[in-house]
């Protein structure tokens, strides 16, 4: 198991050892299991969603953008027939020139 050294003020030490004493285990166990505790709680804030940090009118404009998108879509399916199979090769295309505007080449195989 890895090993780390750890230099804490003496108030917390004295938390610590406190509560170590009082569940009786070792103070290594009870750094462990705080540890675990705080990377736990980190870990649920960590998925907050995009839509969650945004303000009302970022929430706004992208459900508009969102609307927006669907309307284009039917527009093209209907004035100049696309089909399901041309819509995913424009995507496809769309992706792949996105991918090389920010620098990350598809891999081949």
């Amino acid at each position: 198991m890895p090993r780390v050294t750890v230099s804490l003020p003496i108030e917390i030490h004295k938390n610590l050892l406190s509560y170590a004493q009082s569940n009786d285990i070792s103070l290594s166990s009870a750094v462990s299991r705080l540890c675990k505790i705080g990377l736990d709680i980190n870990e649920e804030h960590s998925d907050i969603s995009a839509l969650d940090e945004m303000n009302d009118i970022e929430k706004h404009c992208c459900k508009i953008t969102i609307q927006m998108n669907t309307l284009i879509k039917n527009l093209a399916a209907k004035q100049l027939g696309y089909t399901e199979e041309e819509f995913e090769k424009v995507r496809d295309n769309s992706i792949k020139k996105f991918n090389n505007l920010v620098g990350l080449a598809s891999e081949e195989l």
